[in-house]
C-alpha cells in the first residue's frame, strides 16, 4: 500500500467512526463551539463516547477546524 492509500484508508476510518453529523450534533448539545488543545479532559470524553483513541479524537477536530492549537 502507498503513503497516498494509506493516508486515504485512515481519513476513511476517520470519516467512518466519527461521523461530522453526530460529533457536530453532540457538540451543540453540550454547547461547544470548539475546543483548545489543552481541553483533554473533554476530548477524552468524546473519544471515549465515539470508542476511540484520544489521538484520533483530536485529529478529526482538527480535520473539522474545531480545534484551536
Amino acid at each position: 500500500m502507498t503513503d497516498k492509500e494509506e493516508a486515504e484508508a485512515n481519513l476513511f476510518a476517520m470519516c467512518l467512526l466519527i461521523p461530522e453529523d453526530m460529533l457536530r450534533a453532540d457538540l451543540k448539545r453540550l454547547g461547544i463551539i470548539a475546543f483548545d488543545i489543552e481541553e483533554d479532559a473533554q476530548i477524552a470524553k468524546l473519544a471515549e463516547r465515539y470508542g476511540v483513541s484520544q489521538q484520533l479524537m483530536v485529529l478529526r477536530l482538527v480535520d473539522l477546524k474545531l480545534l484551536r492549537c
